[in-house]
């Protein structure tokens, strides 16, 4: 369950049926973000070299947006929580681990990251509210590096989203557009820090005709909301996809913390 080796991905229990019986998660186009930053790949700001015509390359610049406009309108993505978080380029639950080793190694009582811990994916209460119905739905737990061999067969973009306290600006050149296409492609993995306790590991395709992403393979678990029905999902469950081997766990609500106490269900 801490493993950086694990996934999660939370829906309500309806959806999560038809994940199941589909095998596959559903792909969404980056329009449908929540982050006004995801969509806005065209607004460029512009660069003008020394002698540069100010009107011509504002034109050159605009003629640039209109044909990246139609090429990342097709961008699609499915989102998971991980147990990884990257910020400003840094590993900072690496840098965590390597810290409270350092610690404990000289009997060093404080440390720089006591003001913030971050939370395992599968224990993130503002995940379980937003996209779990409201803590009433379930998170799928799935095997990172099946899902990233199954994206490589589709050739489907695969990372960690990079969380920046200040997003770097995008500079149009005429010289160097296939760069900016690079650019561009990268910001698909980059959001603002308020966002970093997601802690999202992201799949991105830029294909309409990509609708679906198989997981048959992939998925491990099952956890189940503190307020959910979880005896009456597990038999739901269990008798409608027997043809997967899933761990269920009943996911239980503590008075410290929801992720205090779990149950195995065999």
């Amino acid at each position: 369950m801490i493993s950086n080796n694990v996934l999660y991905h939370y829906t309500s229990f309806d959806t999560a049926l038809k994940i199941l019986n589909s095998s596959s998660l559903r792909f969404n186009n980056i329009r449908n973000q929540i982050d006004p930053n995801e969509y806005t790949k065209g607004n460029l700001s512009t660069w003008f070299a020394s002698g540069d015509d100010i009107a011509t390359a504002d034109e050159d610049r605009n003629k640039f947006n209109e044909r990246n406009e139609s090429r990342v309108k097709h961008h699609q993505c499915i989102s998971f929580s991980s147990n990884t978080q990257i910020v400003n380029d840094i590993n900072v639950t690496k840098l965590q681990y390597i810290l409270n080793e350092v610690n404990k190694k000289y009997n060093i009582q404080d440390s720089g990251f006591r003001h913030y811990h971050m939370q395992s994916g599968f224990d993130k209460s503002r995940m379980w509210e937003t996209y779990a119905d409201n803590y009433s739905g379930v998170c799928l737990v799935l095997d990172r590096r099946k899902v990233i061999d199954t994206a490589l067969v589709s050739n489907i973009t695969t990372g960690y989203i990079n969380y920046l306290t200040n997003f770097r600006s995008v500079a149009y050149d005429k010289k160097k557009e296939n760069s900016l296409i690079s650019q561009i492609d990268n910001s698909y993995f980059q959001k603002g820090i308020d966002y970093r306790d997601e802690s999202e590991f992201r799949l991105l395709v830029n294909s309409a005709d990509v609708e679906f992403f198989d997981i048959k393979d992939s998925i491990v678990g099952i956890i189940y909301g503190p307020n959910s029905e979880a005896k009456l999902y597990k038999k739901i469950v269990e008798n409608s996809f027997k043809e997967f081997s899933l761990n269920h766990i009943e996911y239980a609500i503590s008075k410290n913390s929801i992720s205090n106490i779990f149950y195995e269900m065999n």
